[in-house]
């Protein structure tokens, strides 16, 4: 059920996420883009102070570099901040919508779905790999922000020097494609973690669901080893991810090589009186903005391979068929009578629990089903709402196949008590009048 996406195809399907918000989206970047476009300025001004205030000795220039700067700071500031309340709200909503998307989604599966997944696993679904697409939903956010960044700073320093420009390129490539060569390693290392959790989720909610059966045979300390043998494996496999999501760090390494190389060039020109301290200061500083964001999408794109995984899942959840549709006739009011054709069905093709099974039974008829454990008598029952479907043969309820009666108001209308009941969270009155609550119980 697991979808097999590249990182690119993700971001792409995640930011698909943000349709319903594309308004705020697209302010938020506009927002940061100003941002960051105004911060660009602080090195131009750094480059004033030392040449026109230092070293010419303008003293009324001072008070005006000094306003500027201030005027950048607490704009800076400012946007800052609705930055981070765009970021938040666009985040908690996206994240809330893909869980009520899931659950939704996850009400329309069938029976057969439920019997071969653990509560545990389904849990992981909603909560675990919800939360990992929701970080590579803002992982793909700030990628886009961060080309913006890259673009306009890049432009920023051609426009102050092309030599510098170029000098820089290199040393920027090899930030960019380091992240790419580890992007094999880094999906399957946090493949690993989320396959661990949810190991853990299922081991855990088995555990506490069975709680007076762990009792019972005295298995409290095995069933503590092995909940603690399994977190022992998340341990080591989120440092193995930690690890190797680490090695893509080494494109600031490669980066900041390149610092010597540009002082001894740079130091000699100020030498040679062929640029000033300022201008020499000035081009440093760019060269560091210029590799802020190509480090914040680096950082970001490590981010997105490891949600990644949990993405994949939620998509290939929702990707899976929803057979119990609500189609078919409305508006019936049922009699009881039910009759079974030639009826098979079994939980797997090979294996029928009931085979060419044919009676009926009118309405107001007692009937017990009655048999050895196992014989397929609930699993009779369970066919009644249409909780499986037959693999050959009819029902019929008041002469009508039950397959052309929606879902809903044929189960509406049957009244079931399971052989294991189960208790919702409130009192027995509010169980008993769930679905009717203006009902008296």
């Amino acid at each position: 059920m697991e979808q097999n996406l590249g990182s690119a195809k993700i971001a792409v399907r995640l930011l698909g996420a943000l349709k319903p918000y594309w308004g705020l989206a697209l302010l938020c970047l506009i927002v940061y883009a100003g941002s960051r476009g105004l911060f660009l300025f602080t090195p131009w001004v750094e480059g004033q102070f030392l040449d026109r205030v230092f070293g010419e000795k303008d003293a009324d220039y001072l008070f005006v570099l000094v306003g500027v700067w201030f005027g950048i700071a607490l704009t800076t500031y400012l946007t800052s901040l609705g930055t981070g309340y765009f970021v938040s709200k666009i985040t908690g909503q996206t994240r809330r919508d893909m869980q009520l998307n899931v659950y939704q989604h996850l009400r329309f599966l069938p029976c057969r779905f439920y019997d071969n997944h653990t509560t545990g696993q389904i849990m992981a679904y909603v909560n675990t790999d919800t939360a990992s697409a929701a970080e590579g939903i803002l992982a793909s956010g700030w990628i886009v922000a961060g080309g913006v960044e890259f673009v306009i700073t890049l432009a920023v320093v051609f426009w102050v020097n092309p030599w510098l420009g170029l000098f820089s390129i290199p040393f920027t490539l090899a930030v960019v494609y380091l992240p790419i060569l580890f992007r094999r390693p880094v999906q399957n290392a946090s493949k690993q973690v989320l396959q661990e959790r949810e190991s853990i989720s299922s081991r855990l909610q088995e555990g506490i669901a069975g709680s007076r059966e762990i009792k019972s045979l005295g298995h409290e300390m095995r069933d503590m080893g092995f909940i603690g043998g399994s977190l022992n494996t998340l341990v080591r496999a989120e440092v193995r991810q930690a690890v190797i999501g680490g090695l893509t760090a080494l494109g600031p390494l490669v980066s900041w090589l390149g610092n010597p190389l540009f002082f001894l060039i740079g130091g000699k020109m100020v030498i040679d009186g062929d640029i000033s301290v300022g201008f020499f200061w000035m081009a440093t500083r760019y060269l560091n903005l210029l590799t802020f964001p190509l480090y914040r999408c680096q950082n970001e794109y490590q981010k997105l391979l490891q949600a990644g995984e949990g993405a994949k899942r939620v998509f290939g959840l929702l990707e899976e068929n929803p057979t119990e549709t609500q189609d078919g006739i409305t508006g019936i009011n049922l009699q009881g009578q039910i009759r079974f054709e030639t009826v098979t069905f079994g939980y797997n093709e090979t294996e029928p629990v009931l085979e060419n099974v044919t009676f009926e039974v009118q309405p107001g008829q007692l009937v017990a089903l009655v048999g050895p454990s196992g014989a397929g008598k609930s699993t009779l029952l369970n066919l009644i709402p249409r909780f499986y479907g037959p693999t050959q043969g009819h029902i019929y309820v008041d002469a009508r196949d039950i397959s052309t009666l929606n879902l809903r108001a044929l189960r509406s209308q049957i009244g079931t008590v399971f052989q294991d009941p189960y208790l919702f969270s409130g009192s027995i009155e509010e169980n008993i009048r769930m679905g009717h609550d203006t009902q008296s119980a």
